[in-house]
Order: C-alpha cells, then structure tokens, then sequence
C-alpha cells in the first residue's frame, strides 16, 4: 500500500469515528434534557473548567476536592469502592416469604449501561463523588417513546434548583441550568432521582463532608501557601535588613533593590553582598519550628474523621499489622460505606423502581439491593468460625445459621439442635423438653458411652 492509499484509509477511518461520535451526541440529544446543554457549554463532550476559589459555594468545594490530596484521597476512596459494591433486584411473593435474588430484563438493561456514555460504575462514581461535595446528588430518567425510563443521567447538583411546592406539601418541580445566560429546563417530580445527605439546616437539600472541615481546609491551604512562599525565597524566612548607620531613603531603596536582585528570581542562589554595617535579621519561623508535620497530620486526621475513611483505605500502611489494615477496611464498610449505600437503595427504592416495573411493582415486596458479600469475605470468615462452635456446643441450630449468615432458604430438618463430633441430634438424644424419653433411653446410654471414649464427659 503506497502513502496515498494509507492517507485514504486514515480519512475513511477518522470520518467514521466522527460520524460514530456525531451518531452517539444525537442519540444523547434525543434521549436527555439536561447532557445536550452541557455539551455545548463544555465545547461538545470535554471538560467544563472550574475556576479555583475559596470554599464558600459548590465550584469552591469542588476545586477543593481536586486540589488537596487527602480530601481527594478520601472521596475516591468512597467513591471507588461504593462503585463496586455489586446490586441486584430481590423480590418476595409475601411479606412472610424469605427474599430471593431475581432478573427483570428492564432492570437490567438500564442498570447495566445507564447511558449511551456511561456504566452503572460511572454513574456511582460521580453520583458518591457529588454527595461528599455538596450533599446533593440528582439523576435525570430519561424516556424511550412509551414513557418507560431508558437511561439515567448524573446532574451536577449546582445546576438543579428545587422548587417546592407552595402549600409546603413536597417538591413540585426541579429546574436544571448550565448557566444564568440560559433558560431552566423544568422537570416534573417522577423525571428526577433525588439523593441527599440530611442537613439541619436546609429543608430540600443536603450537606456534604466537606462543609464540616471548612477551616481545616483553610488552614491546610495557608500552611501550603506559606510553604509555597518559603522555598520561592531560597528557603530564607521573611525578615529585615538593618544598619547601625543612618541611611537616607535613596540609599535604603538602593539596598534593598540589589538585595532582591541578588536572592529573589532566578538570582536565589547568588551569594549577596552588604554594605559595612548592614545585616540581616529574621523575623519568621522556619518549618521546623512551625512544625507544619504534626499540623498536616492532624488535619489528614480531621479530614478522615469527617468523611469516615482511615489510614487502610488511603494506603497508609506503615507500622500497620495485616490484622488491623482488615479491621480498619471492615470498619470503613460497614461504619461509612453501608450507611450510605442505605441511602442510595432507599431513593432507588421509593424514586426509580416502581417506575421501572409498573405492573408488578409492590411496596414491601421488590427492592433493589446492594451485595456486600464478596466485601466482607473476611469478616463473614470470621463469623462462620464463630457460629460453627456455637453449632458443635449444641447451641444453634442449622437453620438459626442460615438466618445468621443470610444463606438463603430455611429448612424442616434444620431446626433441630445437634451435639458432638458424630452430630446427634439433641432432640432425639435428650428429648424435646430437655427430660429423659423411655422410647430413647437406651439410645441415650449408648451415645453416653461413645461420648465418654472420646473424651467427651456426658452424665447418662
């Protein structure tokens, strides 16, 4: 193939992934309200730039979150491992009848890719992400021609306002903007997927993990401007230049100009000269004395504390035993992770299913559900080491297990207790009320016997 003939191939195939993309933005146009005007502002499908500022509004949390590692670390963290928790639709005939996993096709079709652009691991990623920010977080359901829901859109909670309903009996509608220059679009209250954290100071909307560490956040920041600041200048504290000698103001502008020269810019490391009489004198603290170590590990501490992570989770492992990195990840599940996915079932729950599945839908007897089984693995090890002791002391039964390590269906035999190594039955052994039975007497003796040769003491 000569180079004219590569060049055509190259042509063909860049009109054919611009055709692809263009195909892909129509269907997204077609299908939500709320990407189309975002596209747009952020030049089609790149990034809307965010302006660093202080932290006092959403875009100033926000930039936050991309600038200071831990609070980085720490919303990834809860991010990351919130997107792969597995979920699934659990359904009962009765409230009396046991939970069992099953498969809707509806479901799934819109749980597995919940867009033309993204996965459900997308989708939880940013939905986790904006809670910690904001306390907020929205999804756009997005209708095929029937009106069933077809997709879900993340919002970015700064762009949807709530407006509640004027006899103060719920929400009547949500209006979404990318910006103050264009018009809202209204949504009705079934179109929109609300998630909040409770706040107790605002009626419709949350409070994120970052409102709390407000001031160690400053703080975080001034200390890392005033480091900024000390190495810019060499290293040298702030300080002043005197003299025994009376200078006039031209001679001091003077001194002070060839000093600058010599340790500021790209002089820093010229070694400058004063005149007779002239020193230095410092009027700041150096690092150590500020001791900036012990003050970015105690606000890395504030900053865990607020957003429920820990040292495990972030990978700080040092002088950490393996059993207390399992402790710490267990904890962060179960005390951070679990709450929150709560949260996030509950709202699909009450918002979003009943809508998937209209005909069948039933309070109380179709729930969508997180899994945390493969998660816990190792604390349910430990629990099962636990129950099977309870279980050879005669203390539980099979099925009382079964309820305890959520293993799915009872059974009639199962309720029975059973003792020693050979796993008699306790009922049969001692009768059901405890008494010796005449018809299990004998029986009784026997297994007494056997018992004792194996060192197990048993009166008969």
């Amino acid at each position: 193939m000569d180079e004219k003939d590569k060049n055509v191939v190259v042509a063909k195939s860049v009109q054919k992934d611009t055709k692809a993309l263009q195909s892909l933005r129509d269907d997204v146009r077609k299908r939500s309200r709320t990407w189309p005007g975002i596209a747009q502002r952020a030049n089609l499908f790149g990034a809307d730039p965010i302006t660093v500022m202080r932290p006092i509004n959403y875009r100033g949390y926000a930039s936050i979150y991309a600038e200071n590692v831990w609070v980085y670390a720490s919303i990834f963290a809860i991010a990351s491992a919130g997107s792969m928790i597995p979920w699934g639709l659990w359904n009962r005939k009765s409230e009396d009848e046991p939970w069992k996993e099953v498969s809707r096709p509806e479901v799934t079709s819109i749980f597995l890719k919940v867009n033309p652009l993204q996965s459900w691991f997308d989708l939880m990623e940013a939905s986790l992400t904006y809670l910690e920010i904001s306390g907020d977080e929205y999804w756009e359901i997005a209708r095929d021609g029937m009106g069933a829901p077809k997709d879900l859109y993340p919002i970015r909670p700064d762009r949807i306002k709530v407006i509640p309903n004027t006899l103060g009996k719920g929400i009547e509608r949500y209006e979404f903007r990318v910006g103050p220059e264009k018009e809202p679009v209204k949504f009705n209250q079934e179109d929109i997927v609300p998630f909040h954290y409770f706040s107790p100071l605002k009626d419709w909307t949350g409070q994120g993990s970052m409102l709390a560490l407000t001031s160690t956040i400053m703080l975080e920041e001034y200390s890392s401007l005033w480091n900024e600041r000390f190495f810019r200048n060499n290293g040298t504290p702030p300080g002043l230049l005197t003299t025994d000698q009376d200078v006039d103001e031209d001679q001091a502008t003077i001194i002070e100009e060839k000093w600058k020269k010599k340790m500021t810019g790209r002089n820093q490391q010229s070694v400058p000269f004063l005149p007779k009489g002239v020193s230095y004198q410092a009027i700041g603290s150096p690092p150590k004395d500020m001791e900036f170590g012990s003050m970015q590990e105690f606000s890395r501490e504030k900053i865990m504390a607020a957003m429920g992570t820990n040292n495990a989770v972030l990978g700080i492992t040092q002088n950490m035993t393996f059993d207390n990195y399992r402790m710490q990840r267990i904890s962060f599940h179960r005390q951070t992770m679990q709450p929150k996915l709560e949260g996030f079932a509950a709202s699909i729950n009450i918002h979003l299913l009943p809508q998937i599945l209209p005909t069948v839908w039933k309070p109380g007897l179709w729930e969508f559900r997180y899994d945390f089984s493969d998660v816990l693995a190792e604390e349910t090890g430990a629990k099962v080491n636990w129950v099977y002791k309870l279980f050879l002391m005669g203390a539980i039964t099979p099925n009382e297990i079964i309820e305890m390590l959520h293993l799915g269906n009872i059974y009639d035999a199962g309720g029975k207790h059973f003792v020693g190594k050979n796993m008699l039955c306790v009922e049969e052994v001692y009768g059901e009320d405890g008494a010796i039975e005449d018809e299990v007497k004998d029986l009784r003796v026997t297994v007494a016997e056997e018992l004792r040769e194996r060192g197990i003491d048993v009166t008969a």
